[in-house]
């Protein structure tokens, strides 16, 4: 499994729970696959245009500019938005930290717009930013998270995506086959061994403090070159 099959995962429990709502709001910038489901949440025309129409539902906003609350408020005015999916820090859009007024925009009205929250942490997650998942304290409670890479510790291509109780009984609600078949069919135990045991790893290497710290260093020393 990779990262595109986390996403795409993600894409389709968000639909099901939030339903009849379809709209997707992407960022500028990100980067959520190359396979068609999970090109979805990619910004690329590059990519995007090899390979459409695509889900036709999907509109982008740019989280650097000034602008951006204005932008998101016109696109939630319909009461559509299903999802909201975003990368803290986005990688294939420049190695970019999202502003934190726009997580704390997203934080603040979820309740009032009934979308839901995704983060793509395939890129940044498992220990890399200094914490487990790098949401951690910028998203009060993702509803939906995608992960990879670092879970395959380099011997076993494994992906995982979490969901909150209430996403997952929602969508089992509508359609509870298709639930079923992504919790119990599409699963490997081999490779759900090679996670738990990259997590528990990690762990016991404190490997979050050795990337604060690390990160902290070069911060500085870069700082007095700069």
């Amino acid at each position: 499994a990779s990262g595109a099959t986390a996403t795409e995962n993600l894409f389709a429990l968000a639909l099901l729970a939030n339903a009849p709502k379809k709209k997707i709001i992407a960022l500028e910038g990100g980067f959520s696959g190359k396979t068609l489901p999970s090109l979805v949440g990619t910004a690329k025309k590059r990519f995007r245009d090899l390979f459409g129409p695509l889900y036709p539902h999907v509109v982008t906003v740019d989280p650097f500019d000034s602008q951006f609350e204005q932008t998101l408020r016109g696109e939630l005015q319909g009461d559509d938005v299903a999802l909201v999916i975003v990368e803290t820090i986005q990688g294939d859009g420049g190695i970019r930290s999202c502003p934190q007024a726009f997580f704390d925009f997203l934080n603040a009205n979820k309740g009032r717009y009934g979308y839901l929250i995704a983060v793509d942490e395939v890129q940044t997650g498992i220990y890399k930013t200094g914490r487990f998942l790098n949401y951690e304290g910028r998203i009060e409670q993702p509803d939906l998270v995608a992960m990879a890479k670092a879970l395959s510790e380099n011997v076993f291509p494994v992906a995982g995506t979490l969901v909150s109780d209430d996403v997952f009984e929602r969508a089992r609600a509508r359609n509870s086959e298709a639930v079923e078949l992504y919790a119990n069919a599409h699963r490997c135990q081999f490779g759900a061994q090679v996670a738990k045991h990259a997590i528990e790893t990690g762990q016991q290497l404190g490997l979050a403090d050795h990337a604060r710290e690390l990160g902290e260093y070069f911060r500085g020393r870069l700082g007095e070159l700069a």
